[in-house]
């Protein structure tokens, strides 16, 4: 009988290993460690900052014409209209939008980049180095921002609303901070990803 028993606690350790592993495996990468910690989840944007554009090339060949040529054309067609837009770009991460942005002949405006990783940032600095001064990066984060009300024509977050411990609080950092007509940018990836409500 003994016999039985082991082989039953093997196979439930095992059950249970294999459980951790997964459940570990879920907070690392689908949840990117904000809902272990922010500190983790800021670590993880460090370490992943090397590669993280080379798991996204593919994506990122249509970001002019996917981010930032929409955007430049609700710029022309909204109450700002202005092509000297000033636009912040929230978890801005490698600086695909600014680049994608500062990229398109249409746009002569500026923008701000935010994210709480500075590996990330580093590499945002390369790709926007040949924009000279029109960008400006910042190691923050984005509740509470450090800018007055009313000051962006643009406020964008692309997906990372998803992890955001209280939304609703970030929301009311976001409009706050944007210009009455200005452009709120948002996309949230689906599924399981981030943080539950």
């Amino acid at each position: 009988m003994s016999g039985v028993w082991y082989l039953a606690f093997t196979i439930l350790a095992v059950v249970a290993m294999g459980l951790l592993v997964e459940r570990l495996y879920r907070e690392l990468f689908v949840f990117e460690g904000v809902r272990l910690s922010d500190r983790l989840h800021t670590v993880l944007y460090d370490w992943w900052a090397g590669t993280y554009d080379a798991g996204k090339r593919k994506v990122q060949q249509s970001d002019p014409q996917v981010l930032a040529g929409p955007l430049v054309e609700c710029l022309e067609r909204s109450a700002v209209n202005t092509p000297h837009a000033l636009v912040l770009d929230l978890a801005t991460g490698t600086g695909r939008l600014p680049a994608a942005l500062l990229g398109d002949p249409r746009f002569r405006g500026r923008v701000v980049g935010l994210d709480i990783s500075a590996g990330m940032l580093a590499k945002a600095r390369e790709r926007l180095a040949p924009f000279g001064g029109r960008s400006v990066l910042l190691h923050q984060k984005a509740e509470p921002l450090p800018f007055p009300d009313e000051t962006f024509d643009v406020v964008s977050s692309l997906e990372s609303v998803e992890l955001l411990a209280d939304r609703d609080a970030h929301f009311r950092e976001f409009l706050r901070v944007l210009k009455p007509g200005g452009i709120l940018l948002i996309s949230r990836n689906t599924g399981v990803w981030g943080r539950a409500r």
